[in-house]
């Protein structure tokens, strides 16, 4: 028997009898595209011996929270309890390029999605929306009286400078 033949046979024999690792570190995968809540994935490494997989749920880390994920973007996939049939994102890129934000993002509960009382602000980015805050005045004008649904037409007056809300757009 050749060394390779000899060899090739020994290591069937360990991998047979001891459990498999190969599926049980986070590997890195990109972001092909978005299919619903799941996202179909490339291996960065293909010598790493990973499959392409497609398409995988992602698990944000955090209940309520969803994201469409940018094509290209690197995220890193773990496969539950090792098996390559149950891949699973967990994580994504830090890298802050291009392809770092998602394309969207949500933020959703059943009842309230509160930002604490210590929170200095709330920074809104780019966004522009009005916030309507407790005390603010806002005229209701267009209600059509009778049972069904009721029509608004919103308008809000500012209240004074010295009670502006933190919130900036």
């Amino acid at each position: 028997m050749s060394d390779d033949r000899l060899l090739r046979v020994l290591r069937a024999i360990v991998r047979e009898m001891l459990p498999r690792y190969d599926f049980l570190g986070k590997y890195r995968y990109r972001v092909l595209a978005m299919a619903g809540d799941r996202v179909d994935l490339q291996a960065v490494r293909k010598g790493a011996g990973l499959p392409d997989i497609l398409p995988v749920p992602i698990a944000a880390g955090m209940a309520g929270l969803s994201a469409e994920l940018t094509p290209g973007a690197v995220v890193l996939v773990e496969f539950i309890e090792g098996d390559p049939q149950l891949p699973i994102v967990t994580a994504f890129s830090r890298d802050g390029g291009s392809t770092f934000l998602p394309v969207s993002l949500v933020l959703d509960a059943t009842e309230v999605v509160r930002i604490g009382e210590q929170a200095g602000a709330v920074d809104l980015g780019a966004a522009t929306a009005i916030v309507v805050r407790d005390g603010d005045l806002v005229n209701i004008a267009g209600v059509q009286p009778g049972p069904g649904v009721v029509a608004v037409r919103l308008s809000l007056v500012p209240p004074p400078a010295q009670l502006l809300s933190k919130v900036r757009a």
